[in-house]
């Protein structure tokens, strides 16, 4: 049993109380009769923490998440030179184009690759009619097996060729 499992159960059995106890509110889960009798009482569900991770992720290499907290942090860590916010003599701030976001030309050509990918009927049909609306930004009403079919099977094949090695490796890897 660790700590924190330790401590509600000394707040469940009074005695401390919620406030002293360090937690921040009392999960109506534990409300639950069978709660305690559970082997696993926090399961995470992995298919919305990678969708969440995916989303997350093509927003950032289709430059829709891109701005002065993500560019402050790469010169407060010393990372990606090329990257950071540059001040003209006039006061005026520039953002250059990072390494990790595709170009206009290299975000077209990447969903069009997608658009065109043929899958198994119910696989990743939405994710194909979400990609053949021509458009910048990244489509909204993809699901978490969208998601999760873009991660690990499309991506690293539509991304050939397109941004930098260290991108494509990157996202190979994940």
């Amino acid at each position: 049993m660790n700590r924190w499992e330790q401590r509600w159960r000394d707040v469940e059995e009074g005695h401390i109380p919620v406030e002293r106890a360090g937690l921040k509110r009392w999960s109506i889960l534990h409300r639950l009769p069978y709660w305690k009798d559970l082997m696993i009482q926090h399961l995470l569900d992995p298919m919305h923490i990678e969708a969440n991770v995916t989303k997350s992720l093509t927003k950032r290499i289709f430059g829709e998440k891109d701005g002065k907290p993500a560019r402050r942090a790469c010169e407060e860590f010393g990372v990606h030179p090329e990257a950071w916010i540059q001040v003209s003599d006039g006061g005026i701030e520039s953002f250059p184009l990072a390494p990790w976001i595709l170009t206009t030309e290299e975000r077209k050509i990447c969903k069009k690759r997608i658009s065109e990918i043929r899958f198994l009927t119910g696989f990743g049909s939405c994710l194909r009619k979400g990609f053949e609306k021509d458009g910048p930004k990244w489509p909204s009403a993809l699901k978490s097996h969208d998601y999760h079919i873009l991660l690990q099977y499309v991506l690293p094949i539509c991304l050939q060729g397109l941004g930098t090695q260290d991108l494509r490796d990157a996202i190979c890897d994940l």
